[in-house]
């Protein structure tokens, strides 16, 4: 089986969890698949698509994410836990460019990108759980520009 007909199957299998209700789903190019789901209507402010898609990007500075996976997957060498977390990079950055075509930190496919060092992992946490709550708030209203006189 091709890596492009599996991730066609896995595509079907998102879109049918995304249609039937609340799910997390972590990778997978799930955001790349469900751009479009969830959309808000900018008259009502509800989700219009399938379900009620909130497409969520975690990222970190590399020497954060080396020492996590130091600690998470008991690494005792840093340049080895280096190598893993810039070869899982390289991986996920291949794997969703292949399929998709789009780049998978492609901040415009996400609601939400949150550095959880700068947040911290409880943070991420509670800020993704009150997005999830509160998605029925309304939307900003259209913005225009400032003429040059408002601009002073």
């Amino acid at each position: 089986m091709s890596e492009a007909h599996l991730f066609d199957i896995e595509r079907q299998v998102i879109a049918k969890i995304a249609e039937k209700g609340s799910a997390v789903i972590v990778g997978r190019g799930a955001a790349h698949i469900l751009v479009g789901y969830g959309e808000r209507s900018q008259r009502t402010g509800q989700a219009d698509g399938p379900g009620s898609v909130i497409r969520v990007f975690l990222h970190a500075p590399v020497d954060a994410r080396v020492t996590l996976a130091m600690v998470e997957y008991g690494f005792a060498d840093r340049d080895a836990a280096a190598v893993v977390v810039r070869d899982s990079d390289r991986a996920r950055a291949r794997f969703v460019r292949s399929i998709t075509g789009r780049d998978w930190c492609d901040a415009t496919l996400y609601d939400l990108c949150l550095d959880t060092q700068a947040a911290g992992l409880d943070r991420s946490v509670d800020l993704i759980v009150d997005l999830v709550q509160r998605r029925t708030a309304a939307p900003l209203p259209p913005m225009r520009p400032l003429a040059s006189s408002e601009s002073s």
